[in-house]
């Protein structure tokens, strides 16, 4: 659990990355995805999902979900040990 400094610290760096993914979505290539790198924590990259077929549990049948922009993220090895339980190199 993250104690309340620790909290603030990781809610301000999401606020910043919010703010630099919302500058280059509207600017992604049609054919190149947009990347943020974090030095040592890992990269978020912007990228296109292809419409497709989903199955409605709910209701039965199939929806047709439309081409949109999404978010990836890859942690760093280096974030991933930290939280595995190892230090920082």
């Amino acid at each position: 659990m993250l104690s309340k400094e620790q909290h603030d610290i990781v809610k301000a760096a999401a606020e910043i990355l919010k703010g630099e993914l919302k500058d280059l979505a509207p600017g992604t290539p049609e054919d190149k995805a947009a990347k943020v790198l974090v030095y040592k924590f890992g990269s978020f990259t912007i990228r296109k999902a292809k419409a497709r077929k989903v199955q409605n549990v709910r209701a039965g049948g199939e929806i047709e979900v439309p081409e949109r922009l999404v978010v990836k993220f890859s942690a760093s090895k280096t974030w991933l040990d930290i939280l595995n339980g190892g230090t920082e190199e």
